[in-house]
């Protein structure tokens, strides 16, 4: 009984470790969007310093400066626009990425799962 108890917990790990991604985009993403993703580090510093980098001027940024993200990863993409989710402690916060050429013109916050 001990080693089933422990063959499954090993199961369970391994399965839960996978459907993680580690990190990595489920969609192709241009060059700058996956430059602002990498630079999400995990503190609202690095957001702000990825944003001071790629937004337009007075981009209403929906408060995702407030959050120490980490672990951005894009997992859809409609014309210029990424859905990208990213660790916020215990839950992950999604938010839709608009860019026009090498510029973000608009962020929207989604959800919170």
């Amino acid at each position: 009984m001990k080693k089933a108890i422990i063959m499954l917990t090993m199961a369970v790990s391994v399965a839960f470790m996978l459907s993680c991604g580690g990190g990595k985009s489920k969609v192709e993403t241009s060059p700058e969007m996956q430059e602002f993703m990498d630079m999400i580090k995990g503190s609202h510093e690095n957001v702000s310093t990825a944003l001071a980098k790629f937004a337009v001027e007075n981009l209403q940024n929906h408060d995702i400066t407030m959050y120490d993200l980490k672990n951005a990863t894009a997992v859809a993409k409609e014309g210029n626009c990424y859905t990208m989710e990213a660790e916020a402690g215990v839950t992950t916060r999604v938010y839709k990425i608009c860019w026009n050429g090498n510029k973000i013109t608009s962020i929207e916050f989604v959800e919170m799962k």
